[in-house]
């Protein structure tokens, strides 16, 4: 005989997994971020695309959420790991987390073919992601 417990939320990106629920709890979305530990959480985990469900969320008070970065793969990078929401009594709130997926890389900016000046601003045009130029381009 085997026995099952927990739930299951419906949402618009899909169904989502979770443990036994509360009457107000919050949907984590951290989209590809996929088994993402939830701090101060035990055995909450994002699921394959970035979904957790954290029940028994406190009413009419701020919830921090917060995704430990230490269990995020290497190709995986938040803005904020940190998120606070106020959820009503009965409630299923979401967190958003703004998440990128992809590999890092170090290169070197010249122009003319010489190094770009120290701490000039450079922008990648689809994304508009900004970062600082350090010594020798």
């Amino acid at each position: 005989n085997w026995q099952l417990s927990g739930g299951v939320v419906g949402h618009e990106n899909g169904i989502t997994l979770s443990q036994p629920l509360g009457d107000t709890n919050v949907l984590i979305k951290a989209p590809g971020a996929g088994g993402v530990r939830i701090e101060n959480q035990t055995g909450i985990l994002t699921d394959w695309r970035g979904y957790a469900v954290m029940p028994y969320a406190t009413v009419y008070r701020y919830n921090r959420i917060a995704l430990d970065t230490n269990t995020m793969g290497n190709s995986i990078d938040v803005e904020k790991n940190i998120s606070s929401v106020v959820p009503t009594q009965g409630a299923l709130v979401r967190a958003n987390f703004d998440t990128r997926i992809g590999v890092r890389a170090l290169i070197t900016v010249t122009q003319g073919g010489k190094p770009v000046p120290f701490g000039s601003l450079v922008r990648e045009n689809s994304t508009g992601i900004t970062s600082m130029v350090g010594d020798d381009g």
